[in-house]
């Protein structure tokens, strides 16, 4: 049997950058609903208001170069084991979500945010990750999307799921494969 080949390094730098342009997309969207849940509560929020958004966070590089080693491997995995099968794109889109669960490579600066919304900053945007992947795989493969089947109970759940229960990864994968039919639109 081969031995095993870790991921290259442009590979490697080319997915790290992908999600860090999907990071800074999401944390633009999630900052402006927090400064507007604050002022709604009649609570002031002008440190965030009137920052650039690349100071309120820092990123763990070598947790998301990790999460990407961790990725290749159960790629590598399922070629080596299981008859040269390819590891399916929901299982892809699943396992990256459940390291970045995991793992958590994304905080918030303190001074920022309350120890709350960083408690799930990693979950959300583990979310997040999975309804744009589900997304660009729509567009790919020529069907429509509609997020309207996941209200915002459904996203609570899925959302306190990753957070406290245990679940393997292959579970993720399930349901990334699940969110995708409940999402097609035909």
């Amino acid at each position: 049997m081969s031995e095993y080949i870790c991921l290259n390094s442009d590979e490697m730098e080319q997915k790290i950058g992908l999600i860090l342009e999907l990071w800074h997309n999401f944390l633009q969207r999630t900052v402006s609903a927090y400064v507007s849940e604050y002022n709604e509560m009649g609570q002031c929020c002008e440190n965030l208001e009137n920052c650039d958004a690349k100071e309120i966070y820092y990123v763990n590089v070598v947790t998301l170069r990790e999460i990407f080693e961790r990725t290749h491997q159960r790629e590598d995995y399922f070629e080596r084991y299981h008859n040269k099968l390819q590891m399916s794109n929901f299982k892809e889109i699943g396992l990256i979500a459940f390291w970045i669960s995991k793992l958590k490579p994304f905080h918030l600066k303190e001074e920022y945010f309350d120890d709350f919304f960083d408690s799930k900053i990693n979950e959300e945007f583990a979310l997040y990750f999975i309804f744009n992947a589900i997304a660009r795989y729509a567009e790919e493969q020529g069907y429509g999307y509609s997020l309207k089947h996941i209200n915002s109970e459904l996203y609570n759940e899925l959302l306190y799921t990753m957070q406290y229960r245990d679940l393997s990864k292959e579970a993720f994968g399930c349901i990334v494969e699940l969110i995708s039919i409940a999402t097609r639109k035909m």
